[in-house]
């Protein structure tokens, strides 16, 4: 109950001293739970506390019926795509990523397992947490966009201003018209 993000506490685990590969948590006896309206566009949100970041490669997500049959999807960076940093870090796991073990009913998943992939050497810390896992999907908008960078090279670099009469114009038909007409 001492460091959460939401709610009221966090799943606090250790490392011990056994050395080893990964280190993490599982429950193989959750409520069921259907994931299978977010298996193209879904993602797994969690986030970890980690208290030392040297030694670890990756995160691993384990989702489905029992050990035996899961999707698994790894990251090796936080949700804004840089590196673990020693605090709470959000991990974001694509399901459009997820390699599947076995054969898996996607409309009764009662199993999750979070665990880091590390180095045989991190051995005895403490305080490693989790907190809020939770599956979500986004929603779609159309949003018109202009940029400053109105030209691009032949070589496809965006540049701001044209420097080259192979340069092209970034500009939709109704756009170019307009341009046309204002030149006129």
């Amino acid at each position: 109950t001492e460091k959460y993000v939401k709610g009221s506490a966090s799943i606090n685990w250790d490392i011990n001293d056994d050395g080893g590969t990964t280190a993490g948590i599982q429950n193989t006896s959750l409520d069921e739970f259907d994931i299978s309206d977010y298996l193209m566009e879904g993602a797994f949100f969690v986030w970890v506390y980690i208290p030392a970041t040297s030694g670890i490669t990756n995160f691993i997500l384990r989702v489905g019926n029992d050990s035996s049959n899961y999707y698994s999807i790894t990251v090796t960076t936080n949700n804004e795509g840089t590196s673990f940093e020693t605090g709470w870090n959000l991990l974001r796991f694509d399901l459009a990523n997820k390699s599947e073990t076995g054969s898996v009913d996607e409309t009764s998943c009662t199993y999750v397992a979070i665990y880091m992939t590390k180095d045989a050497s991190k051995t005895s810390e403490t305080d490693y947490r989790f907190d809020n896992l939770v599956l979500k999907k986004g929603e779609h908008y159309y949003v018109r966009y202009y940029s400053k960078y109105g030209w691009q090279s032949s070589a496809g670099t965006w540049k701001e201003n044209s420097t080259d009469d192979t340069d092209l114009l970034n500009a939709d038909t109704d756009e170019f018209d307009l341009i046309a007409t204002k030149c006129v």
